[in-house]
């Protein structure tokens, strides 16, 4: 019997994600849960001022991180190659909820938790949720200008990270 090493197995057919969609779709979400992790903060006991300036730091700051993060540049946009035809495409919907998960989900669970300990430390979860949002829309500007650019459709596959264009 003949064994068919790895090295010689037919590739499969890669599995692309929209890029633009992650971030596009999970901020919405992500600006209603900031805003009512501070509404139920405040609905609480939360101090205004001290819960208004926990929040705007938790925004400013989230942000900041994370659009200097350089993972999430267009650094490797370089390295593109058309798609093949016989690629397969993630539903939209499927990108936004995988976008959510585990970032959003966990710091929305910790601002639920943290609403029965320190309605402060629930508002400034909730504004790192907003800066998450802030983040994610503009680096889905910085996609969108990229794909109006390049005049094509920008993709991902989860399991290589290599990007395609369409």
């Amino acid at each position: 019997m003949r064994r068919v090493s790895a090295s010689h197995s037919p590739r499969r057919a890669p599995s692309l994600v929209r890029v633009l969609y992650g971030p596009l779709l999970a901020a919405p979400v992500r600006i209603a849960l900031a805003l009512g992790g501070l509404l139920a903060a405040s609905a609480v006991g939360l101090d205004t001022r001290a819960g208004l300036l926990a929040f705007a730091a938790g925004a400013f700051g989230a942000a900041f991180i994370l659009l200097a993060d350089r993972r999430f540049a267009l650094l490797g946009v370089r390295e593109v190659v058309p798609a093949p035809p016989e690629a397969t495409y993630e539903p939209a919907q499927r990108t936004g909820v995988v976008a959510l998960f585990p970032s959003t989900v966990g710091t929305a669970g910790l601002t639920a938790v943290a609403l029965a300990f320190n309605t402060t430390v629930a508002a400034l979860l909730a504004g790192i949720l907003l800066g998450m949002a802030i983040a994610g829309l503009l680096g889905a500007a910085q996609i969108a200008a990229w794909e109006r650019e390049h005049q094509g459709r920008l993709f991902a596959d989860r399991g290589t990270g290599q990007r395609y264009v369409q």
